[in-house]
């Protein structure tokens, strides 16, 4: 590995198949050619609904909506080209989730690292696509959009679907809904190096023994044990989960609470995390990329969704 996520968290038999067709979207994304991209899906879905990317920029359906995804894709991080780097590859069924590192040169002469995610929903066996939905943290791009929609429809009922979780998973997300958040080293490994970070963003970071392990490392600045309990103002609906054993990975959106809205302003807004256990069962690395504590620092005056829309959405008040 070349990029120091790479090399933090990439392991050592992580791409399953280098020939997947979500990597080969992306190594078309890093060379511009839109025509092998396109390649990878048809107008349509195979059973319905327009082909589509989603990205924190924008949503892109259809064969025209894609090539232009792909055109303007240097634009919004102020480069001029790049390269794409591979790390993990979760598989199971006809999702394949990637974590990777797009290394941006550019246009004062310098390079940058971002770490990214994307969740691909397959079709045709596995050989092409017919959705694509990516990640990363938008403070590292500047002027980035902050703000991005949910993803997956709005339901009618609030069941959060932890019980389709298996292993750890369920007692994790019980731990930080229903403890809070500073609980988290108790779903820790004891057994294996740990490594915890900002992850997606900047440091800190920490690769130990569990008995090192300062319990505030990469929790939110905001968070006093044990008064912050996520449910109290945000609740994580799982969406899509991709588990291959060794690494879960769950796509949600987020349920806002009255207190969360009011106290908090806190906005219904995608996202995805990576647990990886370690072969007690127990996590040894937790890495996510969503958009906490952002929504003071929204322009709506220059963003292409409505704010009393969005305060509305996924609303549990």
């Amino acid at each position: 590995m070349k990029t120091l996520f790479g090399n933090r968290y990439g392991l050592a038999d992580g791409i399953k198949n280098a020939d997947s067709p979500e990597i080969r979207f992306l190594c078309a994304l890093a060379s511009g050619n839109a025509e092998e991209a396109l390649a990878l899906f048809e107008e349509n879905k195979q059973f319905g609904g327009l082909s589509a990317v989603d990205s924190p920029h924008g949503r892109y359906e259809g064969l025209s909506d894609i090539k232009n995804f792909v055109d303007t894709w240097y634009t919004w991080f102020h480069a001029e080209s790049g390269e794409v780097e591979p790390v993990n590859q979760i598989q199971s069924g006809c999702r394949s989730a990637l974590e990777f590192v797009f290394i941006f040169n550019m246009k004062d002469g310098s390079t940058k690292e971002i770490p990214m995610a994307c969740v691909a929903d397959l079709r045709d066996g596995g050989s092409r696509i017919d959705e694509l939905r990516t990640y990363m943290n938008p403070a590292l791009v500047e002027g980035y959009p902050i703000y991005r929609p949910p993803i997956f429809p709005e339901e009618r009922t609030f069941e959060l679907r932890h019980r389709m979780l298996s292993g750890v998973m369920p007692f994790y997300f019980k731990t930080v809904h229903e403890l809070g958040m500073s609980h988290i080293p108790e779903t820790l490994t004891h057994t294996e190096p740990i490594k915890m970070g900002a992850s997606y963003g900047e440091d800190p970071y920490f690769e130990g023994m569990f008995d090192e392990l300062n319990s505030q490392v990469a929790l939110p600045s905001d968070v006093e044990a044990p008064k912050y309990n996520l449910q109290d103002f945000v609740q994580l609906r799982m969406e899509t989960i991709i588990d291959d054993g060794r690494i879960c990975c769950v796509e949600w959106e987020q349920l806002i609470t009255k207190r969360g809205r009011e106290e908090r302003y806190r906005l219904s807004e995608p996202g995805i995390s990576f647990y990886e256990r370690a072969a007690d069962g127990w996590l040894k690395s937790i890495r996510i990329i969503d958009y906490a504590n952002t929504e003071r620092r929204i322009d709506w005056d220059n963003c292409p969704y409505d704010r009393e829309t969005a305060e509305k959405i996924n609303y549990m008040g």
